[in-house]
């Protein structure tokens, strides 16, 4: 018996849709691929590093990722000027509150046997922040120090280290 053209129309509503929705289905889990070599961009965010006159010797860290309950953090310091420090910082998450941390109260660079808290920071609130935090006080520095930033989950004590 021959098939009516209603018949076959909706085969082929039913097979677009089905390409529709395997599309949908690729791109929803592996269309936030990023490109991890772009180190002034935070992997899965808009979100860039500030930028600043002078080159740096030091290249970005990061730690964290944007999974539940993480954050991911990416330090870039520029090249000490002075007695200052300059580092550039961007924060990521989609599920963790940024307001209720202090970057001047939980943060440390430690060199030469000195420790001490940034004398600026940016507040981070949202999703997405980014901003610069300086150290002052940072003569003798050297191409050797850490900046540790303790109690934002899901890593309580984030260590970033140059060498």
């Amino acid at each position: 018996m021959p098939r009516e053209k209603s018949e076959y129309f909706l085969y082929a509503v039913l097979g677009v849709l089905a390409i529709v929705l395997l599309y949908s289905f690729g791109s929803a889990f592996f269309g936030n691929a990023t490109n991890k070599q772009d180190a002034n961009r935070f992997p899965q965010s808009n979100v860039e590093l500030p930028k600043t006159a002078s080159s740096s010797p030091f290249g970005p860290k990061t730690i964290g990722t944007t999974g539940q309950g993480d954050v991911e953090i990416q330090l870039s310091p520029q090249k000490p000027e002075g007695t200052q420090l300059s580092v550039g910082i961007a924060v990521n998450t989609h599920s963790v509150d940024l307001s209720p941390f202090d970057l001047k109260e939980i943060t440390t660079l430690q060199f030469n046997g000195k420790s001490i808290n940034p004398s600026e920071a940016p507040g981070i609130e949202g999703h997405h922040a980014s901003g610069t935090l300086l150290f002052t006080g940072v003569d003798g520095i050297g191409k050797e120090f850490t900046i540790t930033i303790k109690g934002i989950p899901q890593i309580t004590d984030r260590e970033f280290t140059w060498r």
